[in-house]
């Protein structure tokens, strides 16, 4: 009999419990079938997909909902180029955006099935001065110093984007309502609800609307102590609100950052930012 899984409550939200499921299925005798409802973060998925296909494998896809993974299957050897990580570059695409900044990234793909490339429109539906270049293998350039405002953002496939969202939500003239963050609050932390509770820290003007949808209002920041909660994503974006507060911000655990992106305090201070070391498991901003 073939092995057959259900996600456990809530179905569908943590694309991280269904990866692991396909990629095991081609090295079991029978195959592995996968049912899952209302899947949330799509573009982890087909990211997991796309490099099953590129190695050989092959498997079903029924309308997002039923997975089947035959099994008795191999690898086979390829070469490739891992692509380069989109959430990664939304820190500092939304750090120029709120500071009077110009700076270029490159290696990034406009066709990758990472959600988090939708970085791009977010930015210019809030009026941020962005081109890219050859679809983002050519460069993808932010000016800083325009003008933005709040809009509404479906955060459910992009989950790791809600802590820098809400950073630039506060530089945003009006509202910006992030929701659909159920998938947001399963990973190191509940990342929405630990941005909220950080940037009030530093003046910001946030509440909940309901535990799905979070507002963001126009905002002086100011400096604070943070707690980076052993989380990267909220170390990384409140070291990018500090940019635009007044006075000191520290901010514990900024170590973390390490996870996802070991040289982001190097690549931010070699771009202007005024980061400091201190000691060994802290950076001032």
């Amino acid at each position: 009999m073939r092995p057959r899984f259900r996600q456990p409550s809530p179905p569908g939200v943590n694309s991280q419990w269904l990866t692991p499921l396909l990629m095991i299925g081609l090295l079991t005798e029978k195959g592995v079938t996968v049912e899952v409802e209302d899947l949330q973060e799509k573009p982890y998925i087909d990211m997991t997909l796309r490099w099953l296909a590129k190695v050989g494998v092959q498997f079903d896809n029924t309308d997002w909902r039923l997975f089947h993974v035959p099994g008795g299957q191999s690898w086979k050897a390829f070469e490739g180029t891992v692509p380069l990580d989109w959430e990664s570059a939304c820190f500092p695409l939304v750090a120029a955006a709120i500071t009077d900044s110009d700076i270029t990234l490159h290696g990034l793909d406009m066709f990758d099935a990472q959600g988090d490339r939708d970085i791009v429109r977010i930015l210019r539906e809030m009026g941020a001065d962005v081109e890219v270049r050859d679809n983002g293998r050519g460069g993808i350039r932010v000016r800083g110093g325009r003008s933005l405002h709040g809009i509404e953002v479906d955060c459910g496939d992009i989950p790791d984007a809600p802590p820098i969202l809400a950073v630039l939500g506060t530089q945003a003239e009006g509202r910006t309502v992030l929701y659909n963050l159920h998938a947001s609050r399963l990973k190191e932390t509940d990342r929405p609800r630990s941005i909220y509770e950080e940037l009030l820290k530093m003046g910001g003007k946030l509440y909940w609307e309901s535990d799905d949808r979070l507002v963001i209002e126009t905002s002086d920041l100011t400096g604070a102590q943070i707690d980076g909660r052993h989380d990267h994503r909220i170390v990384m974006a409140t070291a990018c609100a500090a940019l635009v507060a007044s006075g000191t911000t520290t901010i514990s655990n900024a170590e973390y950052a390490k996870v996802s992106f070991p040289t982001f305090f190097e690549v931010m201070t070699s771009l202007g930012a005024p980061f400091e070391l201190e000691g060994e498991s802290e950076y001032a901003g």
